[in-house]
């Protein structure tokens, strides 16, 4: 626990610690909380100001901790740069190792990329649609930049806790956007090179942010033996899986077909070397106008792909006035919950099953500590009513034609059951 203007803020999340009961309601139970034997202790301090807390998460190039800055008594999310098969830290320890050898040249040539990355990407601050660079510094033998720290969910998850994939109205609103921060950062001669729908963050008030550029990954990968190995998989076009492919706007274009193709299927594009031979997707439920989208956007060649965003934007422009995408999508309506994450469509910041959890963690309110924050059939009987509601809630929120369309045909049936009892009495 840490004291900040009289406040007294959790060690691993930052947040205000319950008054009556002296624990942070976030970070409860602790044994919730991600850890790896190679990120940083909680309560490290870098650049001598910003507190580490737990970590937010870990891929194969880097860990993102979020963190307290003293200076401005602000929360904000650090990254670090670790990667996997290139460095490694002791135990206890802040410094990272490599070794003395062509993978300890790799990883700095590696970390130099990702510090350019930082400082390319803080000259877009201001954008709303990019990811707010703060501060970029090499601490530890390797390093950092932080970031804003984003309350909301990446469309990875958005997409698996709304079933497994999303209307294309949705889609394409979300895309659009997304376009949109692509087009600014293409006119400064510079690439994203890592769309995917893990770098795309719906935050809680519905603005889309484009974060975690892979230029560092790239550098990594065109220098070692195994790019296929870290590019990701079904979001990489053909060229970048060439050491000197030809790349340009329509790469970052591939890859953002690829996130339109998870969001409205659920699945993931094949990859591109095996779509050299046979480019076309299985479309199964996608409209005419989504299919002819995706197939120019999917092209695996690259003079057949759209070669700008201005071209995409055309084309997305004509999508929506084709009446398969006509209102703006909604999550800027929602809010997500702070514990789980799940949308919540009357907003707050807890959705009724966490408002239970965390109610059950005060003493004297009659619950228990183990409460789930997800229905799984188990557990008390309100947890599972809470879950039930939010779901019902959710479903109204994202498909009210539908549920129209299911409340006409019950009360229907109602009434005509109603009639003939009536008439049998």
């Amino acid at each position: 626990m840490i004291s900040v203007d009289n406040k007294s803020l959790c060690e691993f999340c930052f947040s205000e610690v319950d008054r009556r009961t002296g624990r942070c309601l976030h970070c409860e139970p602790k044994s919730n909380l991600i850890r790896y034997p190679t990120s940083l202790k909680e309560g490290t301090v870098l650049a001598g100001r910003y507190i580490v807390g737990r970590v937010l998460g870990k891929g194969g190039f880097g860990i993102t901790y979020v963190c307290f800055d003293m200076k401005s008594k602000m929360r904000f999310a650090i990254k670090e740069y670790f990667p996997d098969n290139l460095a490694h830290r002791n135990s206890g320890m802040n410094v990272v190792t490599v070794a003395n050898n062509e993978k300890g040249k790799l990883f700095k040539d590696g970390a130099r990329k990702f510090y350019a990355e930082a400082k390319t990407v803080a000259k877009f601050n201001g954008h709303p649609g990019i990811i707010h660079v703060q501060e970029f510094f090499f601490e530890n033998n390797t390093a950092y930049f932080a970031m804003e720290y984003l309350d909301g969910i990446d469309l990875k998850k958005y997409i698996i806790q709304n079933g497994g994939r999303i209307n294309e109205t949705l889609a394409i609103a979300i895309i659009s956007s997304v376009a949109d921060a692509l087009a600014f950062i293409h006119s400064k001669n510079v690439l994203h090179r890592d769309i995917s729908p893990d770098n795309i963050f719906i935050c809680s008030d519905g603005s889309i942010r484009l974060i975690d550029f892979g230029a560092a990954r790239q550098v990594v990968g065109e220098a070692s033996s195994g790019l296929s190995v870290i590019l990701k998989q079904g979001f990489a076009p053909f060229e970048q899986y060439q050491r000197k492919g030809n790349q340009g706007p329509w790469t970052d274009i591939y890859a953002l077909g690829a996130t339109l193709y998870y969001a409205v299927t659920g699945r993931v594009v094949p990859d591109a070397m095996s779509r050299l031979d046979k480019s076309d997707l299985p479309a199964e439920g996608l409209s005419p106008g989504m299919v002819n989208l995706l197939g120019k956007m999917l092209e695996v060649k690259i003079q057949n792909r759209f070669q700008s965003i201005r071209e995409l934007k055309a084309a997305l422009g004509t999508f929506n006035t084709s009446g398969m995408a006509q209102q703006p999508h909604n999550t800027a309506k929602k809010s997500f919950c702070v514990d789980c994450g799940r949308p919540i469509p009357g907003g707050g910041q807890l959705c009724y099953t966490c408002a239970k959890r965390r109610e059950s963690l005060v003493p004297g309110s009659g619950g228990n500590s183990h409460s789930s924050g997800s229905y799984s059939g188990q557990g008390n009987s309100s947890t599972g009513q809470g879950s039930f509601i939010d779901w019902c809630i959710s479903f109204y929120m994202n498909n009210k034609e539908l549920t129209y369309l299911i409340l006409g045909i019950a009360g229907f049936f109602l009434i005509l059951i109603i009639a003939l009892v009536a008439a049998n009495a």
